[in-house]
């Protein structure tokens, strides 16, 4: 069969999943780019979303047919869960910087409930920058939403472009479709549901599933 001739991947869907519980998400601790780890409920939300994801895969309404790619955030809650979830061991799991969550200056590490008192001018600015988005968050390292927004979607649009780029060079025909699967934060899924996405497959905090669809021509050329 010539290239051209064989079925093209016409739709790229990718699948937003948050890391599974933390012991700084249970104590309520603003965790930005700490370097945490599950605890005990968040391994079981690891095993409910592998068999979540199982449940979409055999369900052909939702045309998740096969993860071609699972990309993750480097940070180790992202990737433990990243591993948890494989289906099959030949996923491949991509690891990258730009998926982590977003920096939050001198708030990381600091109590939610107590950091309004303790850091009110670092606090006030975190509070507006979420309508000023070109505003950063007090402290070395503090990033502003457009920053974050930025690397995720340039993270995001370069897997669903290496997908595409694959599937051009692979001789078998495609199914028309391919999914990949994104590891990441709860800030940083809060900004791209606000300014991306609308789908929300799950209604879960925790270990959620949502569904971007990237139609090929529009992606080879960008978001």
């Amino acid at each position: 069969m010539n290239k051209d001739d064989k079925k093209k991947i016409r739709v790229v869907r990718v699948l937003l999943i948050r890391h599974a519980r933390t012991t700084h998400n249970a104590s309520g601790i603003i965790q930005g780019q700490l370097d945490t780890e599950v605890n005990e409920d968040g391994e079981e939300e690891i095993k409910s979303l592998r068999a979540n994801l199982m449940k979409m895969m055999s369900n052909s309404i939702n045309r998740v047919k096969n993860i071609r790619k699972i990309v993750t955030s480097d940070l180790q809650r992202c990737l433990h869960t990243a591993q948890g979830m494989m289906i099959d061991a030949s996923q491949m799991i991509e690891e990258s910087s730009k998926l982590r969550e977003r920096h939050v200056g001198v708030l990381q590490g600091c109590p939610r409930k107590t950091a309004p008192m303790e850091f009110p001018r670092a606090w006030a600015t975190f509070c507006e920058s979420k309508t000023k988005r070109g505003l950063r968050c007090a402290g070395e390292g503090g990033e502003s939403v457009d920053d974050v927004l930025r690397r995720v979607r340039e993270c995001i649009e370069d897997a669903v472009r290496s997908v595409l780029e694959e599937e051009e060079e692979e001789e078998e025909e495609s199914s028309g479709d391919a999914t990949i699967a994104v590891v990441t934060h709860a800030g940083v899924l809060l900004l791209l549901r606000e300014y991306l996405v609308d789908e929300d497959l799950s209604g879960e905090k925790n270990r959620g599933i949502t569904r971007v669809i990237a139609r090929a021509k529009a992606t080879r050329d960008g978001f």
